[in-house]
């Protein structure tokens, strides 16, 4: 398995701890993984984008998944509607 592949499949098992995965597949050098309602294409590096019809298809490239890979999955739970909300009472406003 190449680091490439490593990396990728870190993601998922991290995803998989706070977002239930119903498949995934690697099709054509791309990893699908369907959680319900939404689905998410990883893209590794020089991959060609794929022409999805579906309007709930999130596209992930490779690199984005090295830079910060909680922000993604943060992204990810907010859109499926089970996010962390913050409320603005909790918050502090601060003069830059």
């Amino acid at each position: 398995m190449s680091e490439r592949e490593k990396n990728i499949t870190h993601f998922i098992d991290q995803l998989s701890q706070e977002v239930t995965i119903h498949s995934q597949q690697h099709i054509e050098g791309v990893y699908w993984i369907d959680l319900g309602e939404k689905k998410a294409l990883i893209y590794p590096p020089n991959a060609p984008r794929l022409d999805v019809e579906e309007l709930s298809c999130i596209h992930l490239d490779y690199d984005l998944l090295l830079s910060d890979p909680q922000k993604i999955i943060n992204r990810l739970k907010g859109l499926m509607g089970i996010g962390e909300r913050i409320y603005a009472r909790k918050t502090v406003v601060a003069r830059v």
